[in-house]
């Protein structure tokens, strides 16, 4: 996917990038009352041609979501895009009650993002 750029574009301060990562729902004999994947999804290759770096600031800010698979395929993509990893966070989805299931809780009841930052130059 590539995001057209013209002379007037807008360029920001602090960016959030939540791409639809190639994910598969379990299956329904796995867990039978979940629903299909309601978006399409992106390849790796596809998110990392994303042209995020022609929309960030001299200095700025980037915030990129990802899940426990692609967690280490992330950092080069965050890299490639003109930005420095500073830290990595966790969020832990609840839900109201313990998270994931037994076998598979450790995987998917948490994302991560991913804090960049680009300065300026000197």
């Amino acid at each position: 996917m590539v995001i057209p750029l013209g002379a007037e574009m807008k360029l920001y301060d602090v960016i959030v990038v939540d791409p639809p990562w190639p994910v598969k729902k379990l299956t329904h004999k796995a867990r039978p009352n979940q629903v299909d994947m309601d978006y399409h999804t992106m390849s790796v290759n596809e998110i990392a041609d994303l042209s995020i770096e022609n929309l960030a600031a001299e200095s700025c800010w980037l915030f990129l979501w990802t899940t426990q698979k692609y967690l280490f395929q992330s950092l080069p993509i965050l890299r490639g895009w003109g930005f420095n990893h500073l830290v990595t966070g966790v969020w832990e989805k609840t839900y109201g009650r313990s998270a994931g299931m037994p076998l598979y809780g450790f995987r998917w009841n948490v994302e991560f993002y991913l804090v960049g930052y680009r300065k300026k130059p000197d």
